[in-house]
């Protein structure tokens, strides 16, 4: 057989086919009782549903269940936090939103690796107590809106590289209000997942100026539109490119 180096065996698993086949060998595994935390009891399968079918409806009666995101996260009782964020900016084009909304939920995930058990957040603006992912996604989000993840101090609604390589655990720990008897678990390395995101992300050039604009998750909006990188080349008008930075001569 020919060698197969790390990095095509852990590429070998970005696929839904690969999640799969790895589920199929965990249950399995279980079934045959050779699972140190799990036991799995076919048996009761159709009991387990039912509990969970009859919560679902003391909940949500209408069966209307809203999807579970990180956008979710970002809505405290009736406010939509982020939303009311948006509203007070005069976006120079909806892509330039979709940009900044692309850099906040990206980063927000990467930061999120788990809260602990009594960690909570004192969200100033709602004057709530948060906990769990809801509490980091309002602090990451706190975070944002302050421009904590942005190079360019005048344009704070972003998340880029060149911020993110910077990013210390010491600042993510403000941000998140841990301390002594309010520690969040793990915030020393909080920044890693996003740090390395930063240090894999391209520059993408936008060319209406000949600006280099370093990585930002929200880039990943260019991919989704064009399905690959070179979107915008230096032979390129500097209509698309312009359309792209979403402000002359500017990285948005």
């Amino acid at each position: 057989m020919t060698p197969v180096s790390d990095a095509e065996a852990a590429r070998s698993l970005l696929s839904a086919a690969a999640v799969r086949e790895r589920a199929h060998e965990m249950l399995a595994a279980g079934l045959r009782g050779e699972l140190e935390h799990f036991t799995v009891d076919l048996e009761s399968l159709g009991s387990a549903a039912q509990v969970v079918s009859e919560l679902i409806r003391v909940g949500y009666p209408d069966l209307n269940v809203p999807f579970h995101a990180r956008w979710r996260h970002f809505v405290i009782g009736a406010r939509d936090l982020w939303a009311e964020r948006a509203a007070q900016v005069k976006w120079p084009t909806p892509a330039a939103k979709a940009r900044a909304e692309f850099d906040l939920a990206i980063t927000s995930v990467l930061l999120d690796a788990g809260a602990g058990a009594s960690w909570h957040y004192l969200d100033a603006a709602t004057e709530q107590v948060i906990s769990r992912s809801e509490g980091l996604a309002v602090a990451s989000l706190r975070l944002f809106e302050a421009g904590a993840f942005s190079s360019d101090p005048a344009d704070p609604l972003r998340a880029d590289a060149e911020r993110l390589m910077q990013l210390k655990h010491e600042e993510v720990a403000d941000g998140f209000q841990s301390m002594v008897g309010n520690r969040l678990a793990g915030v020393e390395g909080a920044p890693s997942c996003s740090q390395a995101w930063a240090r894999r992300s391209p520059p993408v050039l936008l060319c209406s100026r000949a600006r280099i604009a370093r990585g930002r998750a929200g880039f990943t909006i260019i991919l989704l539109r064009s399905r690959r990188m070179d979107a915008c080349r230096p032979r390129a008008s500097s209509r698309r490119c312009s359309s792209i930075s979403g402000r002359s001569g500017r990285a948005g």
